[in-house]
């Protein structure tokens, strides 16, 4: 069945990678001549998100389209 810890794990590192592009919109991604450090943590959660992405996904996505 599925992995609902992953499944979490997940949906957290989206969580933090959407918090840090607010921060960013605000602060810019340049601060004091370097690398915001919401920049690298947002680099980090969406590499984690897309690694666990990997493990999760359905293998196929059934699309239904809606019969008139």
């Amino acid at each position: 069945g599925p992995n609902i810890g992953l499944f979490e794990s997940y949906c957290i590192a989206t969580g933090y990678a959407r918090e840090c592009e607010s921060i960013l919109e605000v602060d810019g991604k340049i601060v004091g001549g370097k690398a915001h450090p919401a920049y690298r943590m947002m680099l980090d959660a969406m590499s984690t998100a897309r690694s666990i992405w990997a493990e999760i996904k359905p293998k196929k996505l059934a699309i239904k389209e809606e019969e008139d």
